[in-house]
């Protein structure tokens, strides 16, 4: 939970998190799913989800921890 404490650090992973997605996109078009396994603070899954834009990026599948194994749990598609 202390891992994004400050605006610099949220900022820092939104534009990390803005380059992977627009490098999938530039160099990656055929891949339109993204298979998300985060162990992440609530503030970076927020941040994960809203980077989902309008049809650019590919969707987010992510998953969740039951037991032993990782199911699917949510799909975040562009509107």
């Amino acid at each position: 939970r202390d891992t994004i404490r400050t605006r610099a650090t949220r900022d820092s992973f939104h534009g990390a998190l803005s380059d992977l997605l627009g490098h999938i996109e530039a160099n990656h078009k055929p891949v339109t799913r993204l298979h998300v396994l985060a162990a992440a603070p609530t503030s970076a899954a927020i941040i994960l989800g809203r980077s989902v834009g309008w049809g650019f990026h590919p969707s987010l599948l992510v998953y969740d921890r039951v037991g032993d194994e990782y199911q699917p749990a949510m799909e975040v598609v562009a509107p």
